[in-house]
């Protein structure tokens, strides 16, 4: 049950993350949109401008503020899980070499 709720939650995550990155390009797109067509007045330009350049950067950092840390511990828990699955395999193959020792003469 962990396992499908680790998933999940994973899954979540990078869902999370694409949707706010998506959202501020979205938004910077529609900046330019209105900025292009004249929608915006003369004493706001320069605003809608910096909105325009900062929204995608502010996206990127929010997403790796709020989903990076998710994603850090699902990396490091394939690691390990690659770690455990390499040291299993090791493992098996030393114990049929192993010898027994004479305890008794």
């Amino acid at each position: 049950m962990n396992r499908i709720l680790a998933s999940a939650l994973v899954t979540i995550n990078a869902i999370l993350g694409f949707f706010v990155i998506f959202g501020s390009v979205w938004l910077a797109v529609f900046m330019y949109e209105r900025i292009s067509t004249n929608q915006i007045q003369q004493t706001d330009i320069f605003g809608a401008n910096l909105l325009m350049v900062a929204a995608p950067i502010i996206g990127i950092i929010v997403a790796a503020y709020f989903c990076g840390m998710i994603a850090l511990l699902a990396l490091i828990e394939s690691h390990l899980k690659a770690i455990k699955e390499q040291g299993e395999g090791l493992r098996a193959s030393k114990v049929s070499e192993r010898e027994e020792p004479i305890l008794s003469k």
